[in-house]
């Protein structure tokens, strides 16, 4: 009952109610007898004319509202909708009430408040238009106040979608998305049949819009002609008027008739980021070659490059066969019409296949794009302004202005180019192009997915040395020294210089205190020495080394050595014949990724080439601390942590400290990068996916899902601006909530700090550290336990014996919860931690307990119960607990209850 039923109704109120109910399905003014008239005459003018507007504005959506009409009655659809039924991953849109959607595309969002003349309402994440001027309202996943004068409702139509409606004759309003692309349905018929009968009298259109272009270039208001194609009609005159600065065209004057299958097509100008190098003619590019072959060719003032290329040449035998195909697909899954997912998209101006030349190019579904590793680049989001990357190996020193270093899978020259449309083009000199296309949805679910076809990774955990020095006797935590081409007699693999007489003794040494000694070699042995040389002589005896096809000797490299076949067995004797078992093989590529600072995430802590000066090696330190390996190397200056003075070893100590605390952390997300593909180093955006900030972030990042990183990478610094999204967030080093969520926070960070902190909700195993991983496993272990909003928290625990795989079955897998007071051990797997071979149990640390005071704390064992000391820090609300007198093997351990006083 529009304007209220009892009571007399009131003007502002009914007015906005005539708005309101203009969208009910079954839209009636009604009220008793004896109250004031509430019909819209029974107002004034301006009543009258706010409520003939609004209703025109249903009667000309009557075909889109009858339209889902018939999907209630047939499919068993809503036609008024909340906006969680459509958007219901969006967590914001299950409280809202206050707006609502006609079907799938059209919002409305009225006012509800006396005297308001705006609106603030959501838009979900999606394209969404103004109705009245088929304007871009630019607003995706955020609140807008919207103006809302006493004679305007606020509506908007999802960009995606086709909305058919009458104004005598019938019109569509076609909402392009962000693909250009846009689908709805049209049900009609006499409006008076029912039953069976409907099906025998009515017309079902199904509406779809497929625009590689939807960039408008006219005159504002102009009129152009242009045709229609119909199936047995011929071209008909119709016009449309064009508004470039709401990108809005209006065409008219079709005059097709319902019912029977048609084709509307408008053309455009191409937009410099559209177009695509479609060839690479011999003796340069043409206008007349191109258009032989059915491309666009388009003079442009921009230039994709700093230097302007006049041409690009690719040389291939012309006498060979040759075939070229334009082709034009997309792959989709599909569940219902509108529940389209594009996958792949390879409409932007086709695919071109040659003898000597593959080109493909796909249009991308925004410009949020990552990956495409093994080359350096200095974001972690990918630059989409004309860059091109290639993807082959080649032994560089890595610097931004070179090649990039690079790896595939495959005998044949790759490159890719990132285009602003947003879209990337591949080309090739030739192969097979199998792409793999995982569906994530999420990024980390996309790195899992990728990893079941590529291999689960494996990583070793301690600090790596690649400079002799006096490290050990300073005491920051090392477990590997690396030893380069020095130790060798003129760069010879497995020879020993004279030089290093002693180095057998100093590797026994080392091996003794539990650390390891890798020796870089080249994978290639030399074959001209005038002396005898055991390695290349033996080598040919056991035909280790690569030749030529056909008897045609071996293949001798361009460097000092020549290559062994390490694809033969005899090959592969060499390493059991040294008593070193971790040879380093360099000249083969090792993976340089990302940006240089966090996207070089794998990167050496300092650098191999100049020489490291003023504090930039001491923020290279606190960095690299944190990734999975940390290797220090150096070519020409040595820049290990003694090489400084004490406070550069204090801070190296601290944080490799740090590092070695945090371990079996650590050593668990390498079990699950191992097992299931997830990631050790991630990104914001990875778990913070519904975020948008989080998607431009690559100065921090995150160990796991729960350790955040925030390092300085600008020189002088002595503060970092970090941001923090929505979730608990403590300091790593004090266990306080820090307050912040959803938003950046200015943090201090002096030359011997790095901001750290850990997510609530999260359990982090950790241990005593020592100098190295040998010696470490022998401490306590603990857990911090951040508890999130609810008073809750979850982790996992992975131990070995460090050499075994888990092929073996000789290990411990348990998950940890907290929750209600009580943290709890479920193991699922134990046949490695046993009474003879016990994990002890020192530390347990509650964070976000609460500011009640804890007043007692037990934990239950598998053999009986014990009340450990603690203490507890109202201020901090930090509760800790001390069991390392108690002699408990984390196997035993099964609970641990705290209380507060009442």
């Amino acid at each position: 009952d529009i304007c209220g039923f009892f009571q007399d109704a009131e003007y502002e109120m009914c007015a906005r109610w005539m708005q309101l109910g203009a969208f009910y399905p079954f839209s009636r003014n009604h009220n008793t007898i004896g109250t004031r008239r509430q019909d819209p005459v029974s107002w004034d003018a301006a009543f009258v004319n706010i409520s003939r507007s609004v209703m025109e504005t249903r009667y000309t959506l009557l075909p889109y509202l009858y339209t889902l009409m018939f999907k209630a009655h047939t499919e068993g659809s809503t036609v008024v909708r909340p906006l969680l039924h459509e958007f219901v991953s969006d967590q914001v849109t299950w409280d809202i009430d206050d707006q609502f959607l006609l079907g799938p595309a059209f919002l409305v969002s009225p006012v509800l408040q006396a005297n308001a003349r705006n609106v603030t309402a959501y838009f979900p994440e999606a394209r969404w238009y103004d109705y009245y001027t088929g304007a871009n309202t630019n607003a995706r996943g955020v609140w807008k106040d919207l103006a809302a004068p006493l004679n305007h409702i606020n509506l908007h139509v999802r960009g995606g979608y086709i909305l058919p409606f009458r104004q005598n004759p019938l019109g569509l309003i076609i909402a392009l998305d962000e693909n250009n692309e846009a689908s709805g349905e049209l049900f009609w018929d006499d409006g008076e049949s029912i039953g069976e009968s409907v099906m025998r009298m009515c017309c079902l259109l199904r509406l779809c819009v497929m625009a590689p272009y939807s960039y408008w270039s006219c005159i504002c208001g102009r009129k152009i002609p242009g045709t229609v194609t119909s199936p047995g009609l011929c071209p008909a005159k119709e016009f449309f008027l064009c508004f470039p600065l709401l990108q809005v065209a209006i065409i008219t004057e079709i005059s097709l008739v319902l019912g029977e299958e048609y084709t509307v097509e408008w053309n455009t100008i191409i937009r410099d980021e559209e177009k695509i190098d479609c060839y690479p003619d011999e003796h340069g590019a043409s206008e007349a070659n191109c258009i032989a072959r059915g491309c666009a060719w388009e003079v442009t003032s921009l230039s994709e490059f700093d230097t302007v290329i006049e041409a690009l040449i690719v040389k291939y035998d012309e006498f060979r066969s040759k075939c070229k195909m334009m082709l034009f697909f997309d792959v989709s899954l599909k569940s219902t019409y509108h529940d389209l997912k594009r996958i792949w998209d390879s409409q932007l101006l086709g695919f071109t296949f040659n003898d000597m030349f593959i080109r493909i190019s796909t249009r991308l579904p925004s410009k949020y794009i990552y990956g495409f590793g093994e080359n350096e680049h200095t974001a972690f989001k990918r630059d989409l302004n004309w860059h091109t990357w290639g993807m082959f190996s080649r032994d560089e020193p890595p610097g931004v202005s070179k090649e990039p270093c690079g790896y595939v899978l495959g005998d044949v020259i790759i490159d890719v180019t990132f285009q602003p449309t947003p879209a990337l083009t591949y080309r090739t000199t030739g192969g097979i192009l199998d792409f793999y296309v995982f569906l994530g949805p999420t990024p980390e679910l996309v790195t899992q997915q990728y990893t079941e076809v590529g291999g689960e990774s494996v990583s070793p955990l301690g600090a790596r040395l690649s400079a002799p020095a006096a490290t050990v006797s300073l005491c920051p935590p090392q477990d590997v020294q690396y030893s380069d081409i020095d130790y060798m007699e003129r760069q010879l693999d497995f020879t020993l210089s004279p030089k290093f007489a002693g180095f057998p003794a100093l590797i026994n040494r080392m091996r003794a205190d539990g650390m390891r000694v890798i020796l870089i070699l080249d994978p290639a042995i030399s074959g001209n020495e005038t002396q005898p040389y055991p390695a290349f002589t033996r080598g040919v005896e056991d035909d280790v080394f690569i030749k030529y096809p056909n008897g045609g000797g071996i293949v001798w490299g361009k460097v000092w050595p020549d290559y062994p076949d390490i694809v033969v067995n005899s090959s592969l004797d060499w390493d059991s014949q040294v008593e070193v078992k971790g040879p380093f093989w360099i000249l083969s590529e090792v993976w340089l990724s990302g940006r240089i600072a966090i996207s070089t995430i794998l990167d050496l802590s300092c650098q191999a080439y100049g020489q490291c000066k003023g504090k930039t090696p001491q923020k290279g330190v606190l960095v690299s601390v944190f990734v999975c390996i940390t290797l220090h190397a150096v070519l020409f200056y040595r820049q290990d942590p003694v090489s400084w003075d004490a406070a550069f070893v204090n801070i190296s100590r601290s944080v490799m400290e740090t590092r070695y605390t945090l371990l079996p952390y650590l050593y668990t997300l390498m079990f699950k990068a191992h097992t299931e593909g997830s990631t050790v180093v991630r990104p914001l955006l990875h778990e913070f996916v519904s975020d948008r900030v989080t998607w431009d972030i690559d100065d921090q990042f995150l160990l796991g899902p729960a350790f955040l990183v925030s390092p300085v990478l600008q020189a002088n610094a002595r503060s970092v601006t970090a941001y923090f999204p929505g979730a608990r967030w403590y300091d790593y080093y004090s266990g306080v909530d820090i307050n912040a969520r959803g938003m950046w926070k200015d943090l201090a960070a002096p030359l011997d700090h790095i901001n750290l902190h850990v997510r609530g909700g999260y359990i982090l195993p950790w241990q005593e550290p020592a100098l190295n991983t040998h010696l470490s496993r022998q401490k306590f272990m603990g857990f911090k336990v951040a508890l999130d909003d609810e008073g809750s928290a979850e982790g996992w625990l992975f131990w070995d014996d460090g050499q075994n795989t888990i092929e073996n079955g000789l290990y411990y897998l348990a998950h940890f919860s907290a929750s209600q007071n009580t943290m709890q051990s479920h193991v699922i797997f134990n046949n490695y931690v046993v009474a003879t071979n016990p994990l002890k149990l020192g530390y347990i640390e509650i964070w976000g307990v609460g500011s009640v005071s804890v007043s007692s704390v037990s934990i239950t064992l598998r053999n009986g119960n014990e009340i450990p000391p603690f203490t507890y820090n109202s201020t901090t609300q930090v509760l800790k607990i001390d069991v390392t007198s108690k002699s408990i093997s984390l196997h035993d351990f099964l609970s641990l209850t705290w209380k507060s006083s009442p």
